[in-house]
């Protein structure tokens, strides 16, 4: 029976590619998705028509510092926490 000498390196190379594919095909989508988000916040303005987490879609009735007042088709108008936007429809 053939005897294999492995390094140490040789051992150990393997050992991050589950933490690297998990980064690649996890945490880095993630971090692009908040990080559009974040800007579709940013760049709110009255009158756009956006979408919540939740699933909402109203238009932008006003603005402020960490909320925003959101007017649904029916004519009532929610104030929300600004991280609730997830995207722009218009």
């Amino acid at each position: 029976m053939p005897t294999v000498n492995l390094s140490l390196l040789e051992l150990l190379l393997p050992l991050p590619v589950p933490f690297i594919l998990v980064y690649l095909l996890k945490v880095r989508p993630t971090r692009a998705r908040t990080r559009a988000a974040a800007e579709v916040q940013q760049r709110l303005r009255v009158g756009d028509r956006v979408v919540t987490h939740a699933g909402l879609h109203a238009t932008v009735a006003a603005l402020a510092p960490t909320t925003v007042d959101l007017e649904s088709d029916a004519g009532c108008t929610h104030r929300y926490d600004r991280i609730t936007v997830l995207r722009l429809l218009s």
